[in-house]
């Protein structure tokens, strides 16, 4: 019972949404485009939900 536990829990931790969002950043090459994990496949990323003001 704990391996299940165990393994449920990573399983849950290294998975990734699926979500398309548009860059805002006006220096990146995707500017204006969605994008989200799908449009990166088989590269690393790191995803920032920020906001300033």
């Amino acid at each position: 019972m704990r391996v299940f536990l165990m393994l449920l829990i990573t399983s849950f931790s290294f998975s990734q949404y699926a979500y398309s969002l548009t860059d805002n950043n006006s220096s990146s090459d995707y500017y204006l485009e969605n994008v989200g994990p799908e449009y990166f496949e088989n590269q690393i990323t790191m995803h920032y939900f920020g906001s300033f003001t």
